[in-house]
């Protein structure tokens, strides 16, 4: 990235673009740890991964629509806010590597 066109939202833009994607990690795998797989596990894991996808996809379009790709600083100080708290909420769901 050219070091003239960093700027603290813009990297904050990116900081909440993968928070998004933590969270919608982090709610799936909460509802996969909550499923009734049955005998079918590999079509009850097909449907609730295309389910968060679908999710992930709308959410982050709605992201890069409301922020106006990250132009609108009040938006995403808002969105910045939201997905904080949310991920707070799954923190029990979060991933150690």
């Amino acid at each position: 990235m050219n070091p003239d066109a960093i700027s603290d939202y813009g990297l904050l833009y990116f900081q909440v673009m993968f928070n998004l994607y933590e969270l919608h990690a982090r709610e799936l795998r909460k509802e996969l740890s909550e499923a009734d797989f049955g005998k079918d596990i590999n079509s009850v894991f097909q449907e609730k991964h295309n389910t968060s996808m679908t999710a992930l996809s709308d959410e982050f379009n709605e992201f890069r629509n409301d922020t106006r790709m990250g132009q609108d600083k009040g938006a995403l100080l808002r969105w910045d806010k939201k997905i904080k708290d949310d991920l707070k909420l799954l923190e029990n769901w979060h991933a150690h590597y």
